[in-house]
């Protein structure tokens, strides 16, 4: 159950990974419903909900990025060997694969917490050391590099279209510390910061 416009609370309509808000009336959520990626939408404050079954091109939804009330993208894990992006143009009311989705690596996938959106670009970190990103609203797509092989991306941070930090850990194991690294091209090339 999440807030509604008027604060009381209103039950989601299903297991919820991902969340944007536009305004106080236009809510998007993203998740599993009956185990297949999803994303609904509210456009009265959550009174109630549409849900768009997205699980075509995505396992699951780890991030929904409303760049205005209507441009949008859904970030989601890789389904055969794409990762599983979705745009839509009409507000979150239809949903359709994106074009030139990235290819993701054999077992890549996405970190939860690791999608990050300024102005028009948008940002995702995967378990390869690899940040996804674009900068048109989710037109087309490129890739940078964090350059460690077996690292972790945790999160990331843009405080402008350029300049940028993100957390990783340069392994798997639990007990691999966590590092940081910046970019002062959009993403493309990153520096770990020396600890």
């Amino acid at each position: 159950r999440v807030a509604g416009a008027n604060g009381g609370l209103v039950t989601i309509p299903f297991t919820a990974s991902a969340l944007d808000a536009v305004n106080t009336n236009l809510v998007l959520i993203g998740g599993l419903n009956s185990s297949k990626a999803s994303v609904s939408r509210s456009t009265n404050g959550g009174g109630s909900w549409s849900t768009t079954d997205i699980s075509a091109y995505a396992t699951s939804v780890v991030g929904i990025v409303m760049f205005d009330a209507s441009n949008g993208v859904v970030i989601g894990n890789p389904v055969s060997g794409k990762f599983g992006i979705g745009k839509t143009t009409t507000g979150g009311s239809a949903w359709a694969q994106a074009t030139g989705s990235p290819i993701a690596n054999q077992n890549e996938s996405i970190v939860s917490g690791s999608i990050c959106s300024w102005g028009d670009a948008v940002w995702f970190g995967t378990t390869s050391g690899r940040v996804i990103y674009s900068v048109n609203k989710g037109q087309s797509w490129s890739q940078g590099s964090l350059g460690i092989t077996g690292a972790q991306i945790v999160s990331i941070a843009f405080r402008d279209s350029t300049n940028g930090v993100l957390l990783y850990r340069a392994s798997s194991a639990n007990d691999a510390p966590y590092q940081t690294a910046y970019s002062v091209n959009g993403g493309l090339n990153w520096k770990s910061v020396a600890t």
